[in-house]
């Protein structure tokens, strides 16, 4: 019987001077060649994130239902839901997640504008021209986080902050497991919600309606995973959902498939694979 390649995924946390822009790194591998047509969900997160295909690209499902190849170096994207990719040959990707409303003030473009679309880096940050190429000659998780750190830290040099009042919206929807009223963050930060959404959606891409949706999402994969013979009614009562008939409805409309058959169907999930083994954290 012919093996799968063996999928590799790590987080790691980049010098803690870039830490209020740059929440993680990722990096997906493979120990081989991956055939062609092994297709997953991604699962959203929230995160605009800095993708860098050091090996053969990723393949994204469009809107028409053609797949379409990343660019090598793809600027920015934030998802709103899920989105099918599809893998192939030898895999190496990495990626760099901002923190949550730092895309502004490390791009220089309101994050509304980069909703599930795979931007030329380039085209965003001159400063990182070359990158994918270096990070491809560069061997070993130390050496790649090294070099990204030293790159972002140029890029962020003389960086604002993240809008403060969009960070703190960001921790209260994260804390509360995506279960907390948009009226209740505003009349706790002080502000009406109609403010409270449009400085959400330019520095963080998504509604924080939608954005909650996504946090709490998160959760549920994590607990499935963890407790992958618990019922799906355990699991909408466990979250805030009104009943299972809600959570399925809200699973698929941000995944873009029943519960049952997304974790039954395709080996890969999270940021981009159900399996492989990650370090560091996730957020």
């Amino acid at each position: 019987m012919t093996q799968r390649p063996r999928l590799s995924f790590f987080a790691l946390r980049p010098a803690p001077e870039l830490r209020p822009w740059i929440h993680s790194y990722t990096i997906l591998s493979s120990a081989g060649h991956v055939p062609a047509g092994r297709s997953g969900t991604l699962v959203p997160d929230g995160h605009v994130e800095l993708g860098f295909s050091c090996a053969a690209p990723i393949l994204d499902r469009r809107g028409d239902g053609c797949w379409s190849a990343r660019p090598s170096s793809y600027g920015a994207r934030v998802l709103d839901r899920g989105s099918l990719a599809q893998l192939s040959g030898r895999v190496d990707e990495i990626a760099v997640k901002l923190c949550h409303g730092a895309a502004p003030a490390v791009l220089g473009v309101p994050a509304g504008e980069l909703l599930a679309e795979c931007v030329p880096l380039d085209a965003l940050l001159p400063a990182a021209s070359g990158l994918t190429r270096r990070l491809a000659a560069t061997d070993g998780l130390a050496g790649r986080r090294n070099l990204l750190d030293a790159a972002l830290r140029g890029i962020c040099a003389g960086a604002a902050a993240p809008d403060p009042l969009v960070a703190a919206a960001a921790r209260w929807i994260a804390r509360s497991g995506g279960r907390i009223r948009v009226q209740t963050i505003a009349e706790r930060l002080g502000c009406t919600s109609r403010t409270l959404q449009l400085r959400f959606r330019s520095a963080i891409g998504l509604s924080p309606g939608r954005f909650a949706q996504v946090r709490r999402l998160r959760r549920v994969v994590r607990f499935i995973h963890q407790h992958p013979r618990g019922s799906l009614a355990l699991v909408a009562h466990t979250f805030g959902y009104a009943d299972q008939s809600h959570f399925n409805r809200e699973f698929r409309r941000l995944v873009g498939e029943p519960p049952r058959q997304f974790f039954a169907g395709r080996p890969f999930v999270s940021d981009l694979l159900r399996t492989g083994r990650r370090r560091g954290r996730e957020g």
